[in-house]
């Protein structure tokens, strides 16, 4: 079990302690579906009232909110539960409950006072944002220009900043109780304040009744998902917060800076600079852990997720150019303080002396901050606004925009654009396409010559490890393969090439999400949460459930996953190498051979188009261990590196940064929130944080109830069996519960028929290295360490068992007929032009001439003939070795022949052999008593040594065929499909 092992003691009292303190995080209502009529009755509850769960604030399970889940038909006053109610196609109607409010009695006097002052506090924001850019612009040393208004994402960045600084003007002139004002802000109706009604008619009125006619693919940004509010989840939606705390100084955006507990002299010490926490923490050097039960596949495969559901959007400046071109602002060495631009945030380190009479040059990490959401345009504090779709969707993979999706189609059979490898085109050595534009914050561009480049997917962080780079190009090749093999499906159909391209590349990538899903489930989440807590029928994570789908879930990734829980780098460990052959060359043995693998940090290239280092990398992975979630990071990620993208780049630092720019809670209120007791002292502390922790943290806190969220996290006691603690679990399962739950396009229940689930099923990560790689050996679970007993190596050539048949089964009911299946049609990018493409009224005719044509006749008349059925029927062997001729001239022994597998694999198709009537087999029915009377003779015949092994059970009844009497047939002979339909039954509700 590694260096976490635990005796079966301690995992009883741990998994007891566990349910006993997170009961109001983990005790869900079994009947929850079935109490809405209840809650139609149910009125917004007083604010001195519990909501749902009291002890954990959680409301019905997959409303995190803690309010009263209202089912949209029932809410009080409308359709979406709101006081006015708007009519159900609104495209920007008030979310009854927008998914992370606490629904209360709102103060009517706060609520008139913001209507009163909300023009004054526009207008004071629109000056405060607009002459910040304008001072930038103006300025020529600062290199920004253009206008901003040119570009979509310039104009969101501005609107969302305006209305956090609105926010903050309301909050700073409001003469009342505070919370009040919060929840005036939230049930704020938008739509009736004229300057806040364009901002919704620009950011949501354009989906107004566009969402049914995506029932069968999903767009690439998730728009539509969840038909009812078709933002939800989608790309640039806000992050959601699940606890109702914003821990900013001035209560809406400003980055925390003092500690929540006061110290002895009734003062606020101030927060400890992000680098030297980081320094005192990562105690690396000193208590390195390691899980060596857990592989860095594993490791890499976070990331992998993490990066699909999540990406915070940066601040951008206009550079020039016609449509407004984007960069990050420059945030250190900016020799004009004027230029310094507002959002930086840089982390900066003085000189620290050598201990021999000199001092370290400092450094200046360029950082800044993330923008803020717009939220139905509502003046609401700061939350993140998510580049990505909150879905696991493979958006990493395929892009969480339209534009971003056709650049990577090659619009030619379904497939996605490549490289050619070392070896030319072969399927297992393609690579990810180049990248015409690289940002340089996320791939390294100092090459030496022009033959290196920057790699392009879905996720431009593609390039910062080689981990992601390697599952990056493992699911590009996996489509390709999948689009060849439905490509040639397809073909019978005839479809144009526009329409067969369309229909394979999105049936493939239907299935590769489908793969990902349930290998981030089945696979993944019993590793991360422990097998209690994944398998549990209640937490929403076990596959062995369906969990129905609900519309009201805002499947939106929260900023306590995103800036604490999810922050899971500390995973990645030193044993990543792969073999440096100029080494081996020179005689060097083992480590010495080896190149450290974050020397291809921001080098993905290097790494793909180097002769077997991916190869080698991902072979070393499946035996290389893991790190503990603890506090100790790599030397390579905390800025030490002689490679020269990552030699600035300290996620440590920049992880403890993030937590308090988006102002996440306490730990001791993280943990409040999950239903588990505060932490109040030190001595309370040590059944929750390890020792490095215990021993660190209260020389930089003080008092315990002054640790952030993120630093309690990583210090947690990992829970029996999983990675992650407690608290870090209570966050973990909620999120992703409601990535499911809220996901419309979920596998389990996206119209996949029990066949069909059952070949998703069947993949693995280990079956597509076999796919994808040239590796020769694999484990059965990769994510787990080669063991002998319960992971053993497995020879591809034998365990890659998904045949072209089983391929066969996904394109069973993929679209036969011309029709227009794109789901970016108001992009209208590919195939030349939204105009060129094939829709459903353009005639087809090159599938009705071969149907009606006389060489396509003949054929099927040649396959369709009654002389070829019989032919390639079973019952022709039948005649062969039951000839009547052969019969009469053999002796008994003969007889005992004709009991061998040929005879009975002939009466597997006794139906058919009834319908050959000039068979020798055919008896007069009138006969057919006299062969049963015939027993003397078949007693004869039971002599032989053979006989018994085919005598069926008493309980089978027995049929007459020619002179003998027959067992029945056996239940092991019955055709191969019957069982597999009859296990696939409780299956159906899947395939609903």
């Amino acid at each position: 079990m590694g260096l976490r092992s635990v005796t079966t003691a301690s995992v009883v009292v741990a998994v007891v302690s566990l349910v006993s303190l997170c009961t109001g995080q983990y005790q869900q209502n079994q009947t929850q579906y079935q109490q809405a009529p209840q809650q139609q009755q149910q009125q917004y509850r007083n604010i001195s009232a519990p909501y749902g769960n009291f002890t954990s604030r959680v409301g019905q399970p997959g409303n995190y909110s803690g309010a009263p889940q209202y089912p949209p038909a029932y809410g009080q006053g409308g359709k979406y539960g709101n006081a006015t109610g708007y009519q159900q196609q609104d495209p920007f109607a008030w979310n009854w409950d927008h998914e992370h409010v606490r629904r209360k009695s709102y103060n009517q006097e706060a609520q008139n006072w913001v209507y009163a002052n909300i023009q004054e506090a526009w207008d004071f924001a629109v000056n405060l944002v607009g002459g910040k850019n304008a001072q930038y612009n103006a300025n020529a040393q600062c290199g920004y220009g253009g206008n901003p208004y040119n570009n979509e994402e310039t104009r969101l960045q501005q609107q969302g900043e305006t209305l956090v600084q609105t926010a903050q003007w309301l909050w700073d002139h409001y003469p009342g109780n505070k919370p009040d004002l919060m929840n005036a802000f939230i049930n704020l109706n938008t739509k009736q304040i004229p300057f806040l009604a364009d901002c919704l008619a620009e950011h949501y009125g354009q989906w107004s009744g566009t969402c049914d006619q995506y029932q069968r693919y999903s767009r690439p940004d998730q728009i539509c998902n969840n038909v009812w509010f078709p933002t939800w989840g989608a790309t640039n939606d806000i992050g959601i917060r699940i606890t109702d705390i914003w821990n900013y100084e001035g209560g809406i955006w400003q980055k925390l800076k003092y500690h929540d507990w006061p110290s002895y002299d009734g003062t606020f010490a101030p927060l400890i600079n992000e680098k030297q926490l980081a320094d005192l923490l990562d105690k690396s050097y000193q208590a390195e852990c390691y899980q060596f039960d857990i592989t860095m596949m594993h490791a890499y495969w976070t990331q992998f997720i993490t990066h699909d559901i999540i990406k915070s959007a940066p601040y951008t400046v206009s550079v020039g150019g016609a449509y407004g071109e984007q960069s990050k602002p420059q945030c250190c060495g900016v020799a004009d303080p004027a230029c310094y631009h507002h959002s930086c945030n840089s982390i900066t380190s003085p000189p620290v002396s050598d201990g021999y009479g000199g001092y370290s040059q400092g450094y200046c990490m360029p950082l800044s901050d993330n923008v803020p959401a717009v939220d139905y345009c509502a003046p609401i504090p700061k939350d993140p606004r998510n580049l990505q779709t909150s879905y696991i969707d493979a958006s990493q993979i395929y892009g969480a925009t339209c534009e971003k999706a056709s650049q990577l189609r090659s619009y030619r059979k379904g497939k996605l654009r490549v490289n050619k490898g070392l070896y030319g085109l072969y399927m297992r050595n393609i690579n990810l396409p180049d990248d015409p534009n690289p940002d340089k914050s996320e791939c390294d561009t100092n090459y030496p010559n022009n033959d290196l480049r920057c790699l392009l997917s879905g996720d431009t962080r593609v390039n910062q490890h080689p981990g992601l780079t390697a599952y990056q190009a493992l699911f590009l090749r996996l489509h390709n393969r999948l689009a060849s093999s439905c490509a040639r499906f397809q073909e019978k159909n005839y479809l144009s090439d526009q329409v067969l391209d369309e229909v394979c590349y999105q049936e493939v990538r239907r299935y590769i999400q489908s793969i990902i899903q349930n290998i981030f489930y089945r696979d993944h989440m019993p590793i991360e949460l422990g097998p209690y807590v994944a398998g549990h029928p209640n937490y929403g994570l076990s596959l062995d459930y369906v969990l129905p789908y609900d519309q009201n879930v805002h499947a939106s990734v929260w900023p306590e996953y995103t800036y604490a829980a999810g922050r899971l780098h500390t995973l990645i460990s030193h044993w990543s190498q792969v073999r440096d052959p100029t080494k081996v060359q020179a005689g060097l043995q083992e480590p010495d051979s080896w190149y450290n693998i974050y020397d291809f940090l921001g080098k993905g290239y290097q790494l793909m188009y180097s002769k077997q280092k991916m190869n080698e990398l991902l072979q070393n992975a499946l035996y290389d261990p893991e790190q503990c979630y603890d506090t100790s990071f790599v030397e390579e990620l905390r800025g030490k590196s002689t490679n020269s993208y990552a030699a600035g780049l300290d996620m440590f630092t920049i992880n403890i940064q993030r937590e308090r720019e988006f102002g996440i809670p306490w730990y001791w209120q993280l943990r409040d929130f999950c239903g588990m007791s505060p932490v109040y002292d030190w001595y309370q502390a040590n059944d929750i944080w390890n020792q490095v922790c215990l021993e660190t943290l209260p020389q930089i806190y003080g008092h315990a109830k002054n640790v952030e969220g993120y630093i309690g996290l990583i210090c947690e006691k990992p829970l029996p069996g999983a990675i992650v603690g407690p608290t870090a679990a209570c966050i973990l399962q909620r999120q992703y519960q409601n990535l499911r739950e809220g996901d419309r396009w979920f596998f389990d229940r996206n119209g996949l028929t029990g066949d069909q689930l059952n070949v998703v099923k069947k993949f693995n990560l280990g079956k597509i290295l076999c796919i994808t790689t040239n590796l020769d050996y694999v484990t059965e679970n990769v994510f787990r360490t080669p063991n002998p007993y319960s992971n053993k190596y497995q020879a591809c050539n034998l365990y890659d068992d998904i045949t072209e048949d089983d391929l066969t089964v996904l394109w069973s009911y993929s679209p036969a007929t011309a029709g227009d299946y794109r789901t970016c049609k108001d992009y209208g990018v590919g195939y030349g032009g939204a105009a060129s493409y094939t829709n459903a009224s353009y005639p087809a005719p090159a599938p009705q001439a071969y149907a009606n044509s006389s060489y396509s006749q003949p054929q099927q008349q040649s396959y369709a003939a009654p002389v070829q059925q019989q032919s390639y029927a079973a019952p022709v062997q039948q005649q062969s070795y039951a000839a009547p001729v052969q019969q009469q001239s053999y002796a008994a022994p003969v007889q005992q022949q004709s009991y061998a597998a040929p005879v009975q694999q002939a009466y597997v198709q006794a139906p058919q052999q009834q319908q050959y009537g000039n068979s020798s087999y055919k008896q007069p029915a009138a006969a057919a008593p006299v062969y049963q009377q015939a027993a003397p003779q078949q007693q004869t015949y039971q002599q032989a040594p053979q006989q018994p092994a085919y005598q069926a059970p008493a309980s089978q009844p027995q049929q007459a065929y020619g002179n003998k009497t027959y067992a029945a047939k056996p239940a092991v002979y019955q055709p191969a499909p019957q069982p597999a339909y009859q296990q696939a039954a409780p299956q159906q509700p899947y395939g609903g």
